[in-house]
C-alpha cells in the first residue's frame, strides 16, 4: 500500500512539473502514462491553490466520517437518549448528537431493534380546556415550589385537564413498554401479557427517575405555551 501511495505521489509531482513547463494534458498523459482525467484533476487543484505546489502535491489522507463510526459506546449513548425521551424524533436525536439522521435510524432499527411510533392525530383542545389547563398548571407549579405545604398530594381538581403530556406514564412509561414488548411479534394475548409482565420490572430505573424529574419542566413548558399542548 505504501509503495502505491508513493508512486501516486511521484506521478502527481511529475504532472505538476510538466504543467509548469506548459505541456498539454495529452502530452503529459502520454509521456507519464497516466489518465488524462488525473492530469486534468491536478491542473484544477493547481489553479485553485494559486500555484501552491506544496498544497497541490500533498495527497489528502482519508478521514473516516465520525457519523460512520458505530462504537458500542455511541450505540449506548443513542439508547440513553431515546430512552430518556421516547417521543423525541430521530431527526432531533441526530441533531442533538451531531450525526446524520440515517445513522440514527440504522442504530435504532438494526442495533437497538426499536420501532418507530406511528403518527396519530392529536386530540382537540377547546379554548376553555386550554384556559383551565393553564390555570391548574400554574397552581401545580406553585405547589411544587412549596413542598412544605400540608396537602402534599395532587388532587383531581388540581390536575390540568387533557394533559397526557404531563403524566410520566403517558410521556415515558407506556412508550418504553410498547417499544420493548413489540420487538418481537406476539401470536397470542398470553404471549403479550407475559412480555409486558417481564418488561415492567426490567425497565431502567435511572431513566425512569430522569423522566419523572422532567415533570416540573413540562409544567413550565405548558405555562409558556399558554396552556397549549407541548408535543
Amino acid at each position: 500500500m505504501e509503495d502505491n501511495i508513493l508512486t501516486q505521489e511521484m506521478k502527481r509531482h511529475a504532472v505538476i512539473v510538466a504543467l509548469h513547463a506548459e505541456h498539454s494534458d495529452l502530452e503529459i498523459s502520454t509521456f507519464l502514462k497516466v489518465a488524462r482525467s488525473f492530469v486534468y484533476k491536478v491542473r484544477q487543484e493547481l489553479q485553485s491553490s494559486g500555484g501552491n505546489v506544496k498544497s497541490t502535491g500533498k495527497r489528502k489522507k482519508h478521514e473516516q466520517r465520525s457519523d460512520c463510526v458505530k462504537t458500542p459506546k455511541f450505540i449506548e449513548q443513542v439508547q440513553d437518549t431515546v430512552d430518556l425521551d421516547p417521543s423525541k424524533s430521530m431527526r432531533a436525536v441526530a441533531r442533538d448528537l451531531n450525526v446524520s439522521e440515517g445513522l440514527i435510524r440504522k442504530i435504532v432499527h438494526e442495533d437497538l431493534r426499536y420501532k418507530s411510533y406511528v403518527m396519530r392525530r392529536g386530540q382537540f383542545m377547546s379554548a376553555q380546556t386550554q384556559d383551565q389547563r393553564l390555570i391548574r398548571a400554574k397552581r401545580l407549579l406553585n405547589k411544587l415550589k412549596h413542598p412544605d405545604c400540608p396537602d402534599d398530594h395532587v388532587t383531581p381538581h388540581l390536575w390540568p385537564p387533557s394533559s397526557p403530556d404531563l403524566n410520566p406514564l403517558d410521556y415515558y412509561v407506556w412508550g418504553v413498554l410498547e417499544r420493548d414488548t413489540n420487538k418481537y411479534p406476539h401470536n397470542t394475548v398470553a404471549s403479550l401479557r407475559t412480555s409486558i409482565a417481564k418488561a415492567m420490572p426490567e425497565m431502567n430505573k435511572d431513566h425512569l427517575i430522569r423522566a419523572c424529574k422532567r415533570f416540573r419542566s413540562r409544567i413550565e413548558a405548558v405555562i409558556a405555551a399558554n396552556g397549549g399542548f407541548i408535543e
